[in-house]
C-alpha cells in the first residue's frame, strides 16, 4: 500500500513511533494509523490536517508556519488526485490535537495511506 509521510507538518511533522499500526509510542518512527478503507478526497484529507494541525498551533500559541498549499502539502511523492484513507486522515488529525508541545508538532510524523490506484479520482 502507497503511503507518504503526511505533508502535515512539512516544515514540521507530527506523530511518533508506534509499536502495532495504531499504537504511538516516543520513538522516532512515524506515526502509522489503521485505515478503513473508506476514500477520501485529496482536497477534503489536506483541508482536514492543516485545520487540525492550524487549531493545535493556535491552543499552543506556536505562532504561524509557512507550508505549501493544498493539496501539494499532503502530496509527497504521491500521484496527484490520489484519495487518501479516510481513517488515517482522521486518526492523523486527532493525533496533532494531541500533541502537548509546539516543539512535539514540529518533530512529530504521521502517515497518510492514499488508496493505490485511486488517482486521478481524488480530484
Amino acid at each position: 500500500m502507497v503511503r507518504f509521510l503526511a505533508g502535515l507538518f512539512c516544515a514540521f511533522s507530527l506523530v511518533s513511533a508506534c509499536s502495532s499500526d495504531d499504537a504511538a509510542d516516543d520513538g522516532n518512527q512515524p506515526y502509522e494509523p489503521a485505515g478503513n478503507g473508506v476514500a477520501m478526497s485529496e482536497s477534503d484529507a489536506c483541508k482536514s490536517i492543516t485545520a487540525a494541525e492550524d487549531d493545535r498551533r493556535a491552543a499552543l500559541s506556536c505562532g504561524p508556519v509557512t507550508r505549501p498549499p493544498c493539496p501539494v502539502y499532503i502530496q509527497k511523492s504521491n500521484p496527484a488526485c490520489s484519495q487518501y484513507d479516510q481513517g488515517t486522515v482522521q486518526a492523523c488529525a486527532a493525533f496533532v490535537g494531541e500533541q502537548p508541545t509546539c516543539d512535539a508538532l514540529t518533530q512529530k510524523k504521521c502517515l497518510l495511506k492514499i488508496l493505490p490506484g485511486s488517482a486521478p479520482n481524488g480530484c
